[in-house]
């Protein structure tokens, strides 16, 4: 089910923030690559949140080299297209601009 997963995701990154205000980043570690060893992560914003956490992380951990080879290994340029709502009008109707997180951006 679309919706169950859809749901679940929702709950996995409100778990993600709550995680990161606790400074658990080793357990925003083990969630990030639980999701995508599931592939539980089907939309292209879902990718991108989970990517800022890891990101987030892998740099909180002191672990600078692997947040960029993750970064670098997982998205192209930030400011490609599709990266963009637009590109995805299926699955985002009516939104525009950016879907990349100012925290990747920053990192």
């Amino acid at each position: 089910d679309s919706q169950k997963v859809a749901v679940l995701i929702s709950d996995e990154v409100a778990a993600l923030q709550e995680l990161a205000l606790r400074g658990s980043w080793r357990t925003i570690l083990e969630k990030v690559s639980q999701a995508r060893s599931f592939s539980l992560l089907r939309y292209p914003h879902e990718h991108l949140v989970y990517l800022t956490f890891n990101a987030i992380a892998l740099t909180k951990l002191r672990r600078f080299t692997e947040a960029m080879e993750d970064i670098e290994a997982s998205v192209e340029n930030l400011d490609s297209p599709s990266y963009r709502y637009e590109a995805f009008p299926h699955i985002y109707p009516n939104r525009k601009g950016s879907m990349v997180p100012f925290a990747l951006r920053w990192i």
